[in-house]
């Protein structure tokens, strides 16, 4: 299941680029004993989610 999703966005999503995420992505805190990023929180996606580029955002903020 794993390689049938990471195959579904692996070359649709680029770094930089915006994206709108629907469907059933769920949001989880980041275990860390099981994680080497520092990301406090990680994105779920299942074979379900559907993701789209917005276009014509030149500028995003993140919450820290």
């Amino acid at each position: 299941c794993f390689k049938e999703t990471l195959d579904q966005f692996y070359d649709r999503i680029e770094e930089g680029k915006t994206y709108r995420v629907g469907g059933p992505p769920w949001v989880s805190k980041t275990n860390r004993k099981f994680s080497s990023v520092a990301n406090e929180f990680r994105l779920i996606l299942t074979k379900e989610t559907t993701i789209r580029e917005v276009k014509g955002v030149t500028e995003t903020k993140e919450n820290t």
